[in-house]
């Protein structure tokens, strides 16, 4: 008898622990997430429920919880393109492209006239390395809606890959896209920096100029742009002739003098602006910014050339 007490003061004794430890396991409840799931409760109907759910669980991490919300969600509405399309983008965001690719075409399948899903396919195709198919989804998308500015770009991309110097007529397609594009929406400053490379690459620095321009007025914080700007001035006032080489180095300044005040510890701006005034023949300020931009980068052949 007394050995069944103990035997019994034991097990309640391990049963209190386990519910102790338990209960310290319990993650505190997620306010945010109680509040999405309880949006879609109350409208099950209701696409933007799922989708903030959805977006919600990938932000954290929790994948397999993501595709259901987003399969339970096309459940209730089967015709929810924007479901679909991030059901697509899960699998494509998680290197999943075979499976992204089976989903895509059994979607378009039941959705032939759906731009976005064709759009969304040559993207697809796209990361895989599969240029022309890539292309012809691309272009089939614009077949059914011309005004898509994004497979306009994604044209573009496709076309001028790697192809303006061994296909000069691709890469005049390209252009044609990206041109199209910016009537589109012309506030992307990524689409001018490609439609500066091309005509870069094309032979006409000044068209690529004017086109970073374009870019830096949408950013004129980017260091990237600015550089590119900048070396382009460069590359135009090299070029130039007598008669208009003062406006374009006044350009050239005005952009190196804008970037010393966003990026003053920067060895490339002092470098470039100390060979600007060095082009001018303003030796004692060249020297000045050379020295500078080798206190700030020792190791800079550029500048110790200059």
């Amino acid at each position: 008898m007394k050995n069944r007490c103990v035997s019994g003061i034991f097990l309640i004794g391990i049963f209190l622990f386990s519910a102790g430890c338990q209960g310290f396991l319990i993650p505190v409840p997620d306010t945010q997430e109680s509040r999405l799931r309880n949006a879609i409760r109350i409208h099950p109907a209701h696409e933007l429920g799922y989708v903030r759910l959805a977006q919600y669980l990938e932000s954290k991490r929790r994948y397999s919880e993501s595709f259901s919300v987003l399969r339970a969600g096309q459940q209730q509405i089967p015709d929810s393109i924007a479901l679909i399309r991030l059901e697509g983008g899960l699998y494509q965001g998680l290197g999943h492209y075979r499976e992204s690719q089976k989903f895509y075409s059994a979607q378009i399948r039941k959705h032939p006239d759906n731009p976005l899903l064709f759009l969304d396919r040559a993207q697809l195709y796209w990361l895989m390395e599969k240029q022309q198919l890539a292309l012809a989804d691309a272009q089939k998308a614009l077949t059914l809606k011309p005004d898509l500015f994004e497979a306009h770009y994604l044209v573009g991309v496709i076309l001028g890959d790697k192809s303006a110097l061994k296909f000069p007529e691709q890469s005049e397609e390209a252009l044609d896209a990206y041109i199209e594009a910016s009537k589109i929406n012309d506030r992307n400053p990524d689409l001018w920096l490609r439609i500066s490379s091309l005509w870069e690459k094309r032979g006409d620095t000044h068209k690529a100029k004017i086109a970073m321009l374009r870019a830096v007025e949408l950013s004129p914080e980017s260091k990237l742009y600015l550089r590119r700007l900048s070396v382009l001035q460069e590359k135009e006032l090299d070029g130039s002739s007598q008669k208009n080489s003062t406006e374009i180095a006044e350009e050239l300044q005005q952009t190196l003098l804008h970037m010393l005040k966003l990026f003053p510890e920067n060895s490339w701006v002092h470098a470039h602006y100390g060979n600007w005034a060095w082009t001018q023949e303003k030796f004692v300020l060249a020297e000045k910014y050379l020295r500078r931009a080798l206190k700030l980068n020792s190791t800079y052949p550029w500048a110790s050339f200059r």
